[in-house]
């Protein structure tokens, strides 16, 4: 079982300091399963499972690089095969 808290603080968004992105917590979790006989892992994660609105970043001058992002529904699958001589 995997699990992981990504906390980021309230950042300023221009130069002067007068714009600011407001914190946020996301939080992801996952499986990950080691096959015994075949040497491969996996994996299974979902990002952002409270589906957290949030600023992921922002340029200068006030200009937001990035919209709001919500990703409760991006499922990462991941199958990892080991070759070995």
């Amino acid at each position: 079982m995997q699990f992981g808290a990504f906390f980021v603080g309230k950042r300023q968004q221009n130069v002067n300091n007068t714009l600011s992105l407001p914190s946020y917590l996301r939080v992801d979790v996952g499986v990950k399963y080691q096959m015994e006989h075949v040497n491969s892992i996996f994996t299974v994660k979902v990002e952002n499972v409270f589906d957290k609105a949030y600023w992921s970043s922002a340029g200068a001058k006030g200009i937001c690089l990035v919209e709001v992002e919500q990703l409760w529904h991006l499922i990462l699958i991941h199958f990892n095969e080991r070759f070995y001589r």
